[in-house]
């Protein structure tokens, strides 16, 4: 067992706007750190991966999804483009990941609201869509499908009483 823990990166603000990323993920697994990171995938492009080559030193990646379909994804964020491009940024990491880390595990994050609950099914036809293009090895890895906290928590209120009651995250 390692005396190195381990440094996620997610959270608060999407981790892939950091002009640094690469080199700080490099730097923790030169230290001997296991690096996973979650992110929406949106900026997940060709080109940032060629700008941020430290990407690859992550041991684990999982993309939070905001929808299953075009319709789903739209819901959530309001981004016309939001699925396509998230759709075809795993599919380009995924054959580049099989190439370059193929340690790297990659795997989707999927919170069940009121609204989706209906698309979980829809969710697996999403995974078997994208590992269908993958010719070159694995596809997604794992997937973590959990509900919203708020349900829990309550946190409907604290939005009601900050007027942002159609909020949906």
């Amino acid at each position: 067992l390692s005396d190195k823990s381990t440094i996620s990166i997610g959270g608060g603000l999407e981790p892939l706007t950091n002009n640094n990323l690469g080199e700080i993920i490099s730097y923790a697994k030169s230290l001997g750190h296991n690096i996973p990171m979650i992110t929406n995938g949106f900026a997940l492009t060709n080109k940032y991966i060629e700008d941020n080559p430290g990407i690859w030193d992550l041991d684990s990646l999982r993309i939070s999804l905001y929808g299953v379909d075009q319709e789903s994804t739209y819901f959530i964020t309001r981004n016309k483009n939001a699925y396509k491009n998230v759709k075809d940024n795993m599919i380009n990491f995924i054959k580049k990941r099989n190439l370059i880390n193929p340690n790297l595990k990659l795997g989707f994050n999927y919170i069940i609201i009121p609204e989706n609950i209906s698309d979980v099914i829809k969710l697996l036809d999403y995974i078997k869509t994208i590992n269908s293009q993958i010719n070159n090895g694995r596809g997604i890895d794992f997937l973590t499908i959990r509900e919203d906290f708020g349900s829990v928590t309550q946190i409907e209120d604290v939005d009601k009483k900050n007027d942002i009651e159609n909020r949906k995250y």
